[in-house]
């Protein structure tokens, strides 16, 4: 790689940040503790509330579809059944989104790629065709990052410019959900702040290297792709903030929360000796 300026040989961070990998998933450390990843952050600290409609629809369509199967089964494993079917629809998508993501990294360097799934061919395709007809020249692809003063971790998936829009340099996100949504900003936004990468080297080099210009969202679909331009700036960042802060009481061991720690405990009735 090219010549390095004094701060990127020595290290942003000097060590302290590293991202773990277990089994399908990952997280981020900062001086050996876990810090709350982006994505994390966003669902943890974010209403959603046309998902809790799209679970209760779940649920509903499974019940329905398996009304015959699950007639005589008993209670307990009726509910668990229905009850879990938006998990189960989530986690297949996730799956597939997955997948998509690892054939696009590796398509995004000019790999030649076989045994591609069936199920996730088409959007493939779409990704190839934004490849090419972008004429995309990739910076950096899937780097994990980090803010050390909020902080948290993350990892974008591609940094690129394009000949045909000389001048500008795109933070990128693959996208394979129904739509695009505005927390995909807030997503891009946190990268963009971020205090550096990790390059292919295990290096830190300074994210504002990169010199971004433009964050966007690369939308997949099976027949078609979008490249689709997001708000970015100051006041996106500070909404991203506050769903970090929203998602720090909601992030406790075990399924505890900051917010059980607000519960004081009851108060004796007066002449009622404490204990």
């Amino acid at each position: 790689m090219g010549t390095r300026t004094q701060t990127q040989l020595a290290g942003i961070s000097a060590g302290r940040f590293r991202r773990r990998n277990y089994g399908r998933n990952h997280g981020y450390l900062l001086d050996g503790q876990k810090i709350i990843s982006v994505t994390k952050a966003l669902s943890l600290g974010m209403p959603k509330p046309a998902l809790i409609n799209w679970a209760a629809s779940e649920a509903a369509q499974l019940a329905w579809d398996k009304k015959d199967e699950l007639a005589s089964a008993p209670y307990s494993e009726f509910i668990a059944t229905v009850a879990k079917a938006h998990e189960r629809k989530r986690n297949t998508a996730a799956v597939k989104g997955t997948a998509v993501h690892n054939f696009g990294q590796r398509l995004v360097h000019g790999e030649k790629v076989d045994g591609i799934p069936d199920e996730v061919a088409a959007k493939v395709d779409q990704y190839v065709r934004f490849l090419n007809e972008w004429q995309v020249v990739p910076l950096a692809v899937e780097r994990p990052i980090c803010n050390l003063d909020e902080p948290y971790g993350g990892t974008f998936d591609l940094v690129f410019t394009s000949p045909l829009l000389p001048g500008r340099v795109f933070l990128g996100d693959i996208k394979t959900a129904k739509g695009v949504y505005g927390d995909n900003a807030l997503q891009l936004e946190a990268y963009s702040r971020a205090d550096f990468y990790i390059d292919n080297d295990e290096s830190e080099v300074e994210m504002s290297t990169l010199g971004i210009t433009d964050h966007v969202v690369i939308h997949l679909e099976d027949d078609r792709y979008h490249v689709v331009e997001m708000e970015h700036g100051d006041a996106v960042f500070e909404s991203f903030r506050t769903a970090v802060a929203m998602a720090r009481l909601f992030d406790g061991p075990r399924g505890e929360t900051e917010l059980d720690a607000l519960v004081v405990g009851e108060i004796f009735k007066p002449g009622e000796a404490w204990l």
